[in-house]
């Protein structure tokens, strides 16, 4: 009789991602919560993420009992979060849920956001400042170097450089 072998269960690496900002959002008959997240690459570049929590259940049952088990087949709850009962694990939201981000593709990143609408979300100007700092590459400020700097309005009041000789 030959014996069966079952394979280690493998867990993926968790991902490193940073929640940048937490956000309501709307739909005709419902809302949920949705968060921001960054994650840096190796190549310099940025990749933002739309996340929300893993649905594990309807709210409805458990807000009549009045209390929430800790888990719900076999995943931690975290909470409800609008008409769900919802696990900690962070998805991604969506399909579209995902966009890596060169350096100085800020037009990426802003059209990205702007879609997802977070730019209606409160302190979004904090957050795409921090965005654009992480964005600026070598490149852009090598550019600004090699740009010629317009005459001054103002005249030049410094002293006339000396020769060193004295008449």
């Amino acid at each position: 009789m030959e014996k069966l072998r079952l394979g280690k269960a493998r867990k993926r690496p968790a991902e490193k991602f940073d929640v940048l900002i937490d956000g309501e959002f709307y739909g005709v008959l419902d809302s949920w919560t949705e968060y921001l997240c960054l994650a840096r690459n190796s190549d310099g570049g940025i990749t933002l993420t739309s996340r929300g929590r893993q649905i594990l259940a309807e709210a409805g049952r458990y807000r009549e009992r009045g209390w929430l088990p800790a888990t719900i087949r076999r995943k931690d709850v975290w909470g409800f979060d609008g008409d769900y009962v919802v696990g900690t694990k962070v998805l991604l939201h969506d399909g579209d849920a995902e966009v890596m981000v060169l350096q100085n593709q800020f037009d990426v990143a802003a059209e990205w956001l702007e879609r997802r609408k977070w730019h209606h979300q409160y302190q979004f100007g904090e957050v795409w400042a921090q965005i654009r700092s992480l964005l600026y590459g070598a490149e852009f400020f090598s550019a600004l170097n090699s740009w010629a700097l317009p005459p001054s309005p103002v005249p030049d009041s410094s002293p006339e450089p000396s020769t060193g000789s004295q008449q």
